[in-house]
């Protein structure tokens, strides 16, 4: 089921999300949220998608892996246990442990700020803590466009827009 996506100025958007209790993973209503982000990301052609963005306070990230984009390309194969439906990541209660002082600075856009667009500076690569949807606990170092997308989203998470670093 497609889901409603939150536009400025709704206050979820600033809120910090919640943390996702390995005991919710199996339940109907979290594997439907997961499935229906996905489907949600997809139809509006998003590259990822934080679950405030969908109305639910929850520290979740889905991200597309399919293709390359202008940017670069999402290596989803370093990440196998991410891999959801074969070419999504999904990303439960991320914490990035570092960032790299190198930082470029890409045009962005975000699903929830429509027909809006800035250049914002990031971290070239991270290091950071999540969980999988099996509750297993993974460590992720990546760069390029994969550390991009993390930072924007789980900027959401912490009640961060990207307008806010503009």
């Amino acid at each position: 089921m497609r889901l409603n996506i939150i536009t400025t100025p709704n206050p979820i958007l600033r809120q910090k999300a919640k943390e996702i209790k390995k005991d919710e993973l199996d339940s109907k209503k979290f594997r439907r949220l997961v499935s229906d982000m996905v489907e949600t990301m997809r139809e509006k052609n998003g590259i990822g998608l934080a679950a405030p963005q969908a109305g639910e306070n929850a520290r979740l990230i889905c991200i597309d892996a399919r293709e390359t984009d202008q940017r670069g390309r999402i290596e989803k194969e370093k990440y196998p246990e991410l891999i959801y439906n074969e070419s999504n990541l999904v990303i439960i209660n991320p914490s990035i442990t570092w960032k790299s002082f190198g930082k470029t600075v890409i045009e962005e856009g975000c699903l929830s700020i429509p027909k809006v667009t800035g250049n914002i500076k990031r971290s070239k690569s991270i290091r950071m803590n999540c969980m999988n949807l099996e509750g297993k606990k993974i460590k992720i170092k990546t760069k390029g466009l994969l550390a991009r997308v993390l930072q924007h989203e789980i900027d959401h998470l912490e009640g961060i827009l990207f307008t806010d670093r503009i």
